[in-house]
């Protein structure tokens, strides 16, 4: 028996009665309105014996606390694990990158907008401090489309929003964020490969013992399994609303 099933015939304990927590961190934009709040109320459910915290935090602030052990789990993109090889992963959903914009920008209903349009733009971006993996994203895709950016740094995913919503710039960001819910925010989708098809993933620090991580890891590997994660990016996209432009 591998020591993955070992944790999780040691959680399973849980329905005789075994008291635990599990200290869940979720990346501060994500849309958890979809599949991952039913994952979260069918393990509490399962096993109530478990207490669940539920906290948001930054990019960079995620795999930070893992290693720390101020968090069991984590909840956010798989990219900006690669430089963690301490962090163990398992696969949720599919996500695509957008160009975010405010609806009164010039080319938020421009048909066929492509990145390479906004070569003259300037972006905000998390700095390489608060993500520096999100912000050599950036500076690969600008550089796929043929152009090397201008960018403001910022620390916080919320001075993003803000520095959009005052009209000021252009961001990348993705479809299962927050951010679409905005009356005044317009997401665009990216046409080219390197915007698509990255993984949202649970995450985790090998070297954490708590028996609870095993289990909530299968039952999310079970959820991106099942009819309902698999039409996740649907849902998703279709949350987005006017918000989400296809011209």
């Amino acid at each position: 028996m591998s020591m993955y099933e070992e944790a999780v015939a040691d959680a399973s304990s849980a329905n005789q009665g075994y008291e635990g927590a599990l200290r869940i961190g979720v990346l501060d934009i994500y849309d958890i309105t979809n599949v991952f709040t039913k994952l979260v109320q069918t393990f509490q459910a399962d096993n109530p014996g478990i207490r669940i915290t539920l906290e948001r935090f930054s990019l960079g602030e995620l795999p930070k606390r893992l290693q720390q052990g101020n968090l069991d789990v984590v909840l956010t993109y798989r990219f900006s694990l690669y430089e963690h090889p301490d962090v163990l992963t398992a696969f949720f959903h599919t996500f695509q990158s957008y160009m975010m914009m405010n609806q009164a920008h010039p080319f938020a209903k421009k048909e066929g907008l492509q990145l390479s349009d906004l070569k003259d733009e300037l972006f905000v971006q998390l700095g390489p401090q608060a993500s520096e993996e999100g912000y050599q994203y950036l500076l690969h895709l600008c550089s796929r489309a043929g152009f090397t950016p201008s960018i403001r740094q910022v620390d916080k995913m919320e001075d993003v929003l803000l520095w959009i919503q005052s009209q000021e710039g252009i961001a990348i960001t993705t479809d299962c964020t927050t951010e679409k819910y905005y009356p005044d925010i317009v997401l665009r989708p990216i046409d080219m490969p390197e915007a698509k098809n990255h993984e949202v993933c649970i995450a985790w620090n090998k070297n954490n013992y708590n028996p609870a991580i095993a289990m909530f890891a299968e039952l999310a590997e079970t959820f991106a399994q099942s009819k309902e994660g698999l039409t996740l990016n649907q849902k998703i996209y279709s949350t987005a609303g006017r918000n989400h432009i296809e011209c």
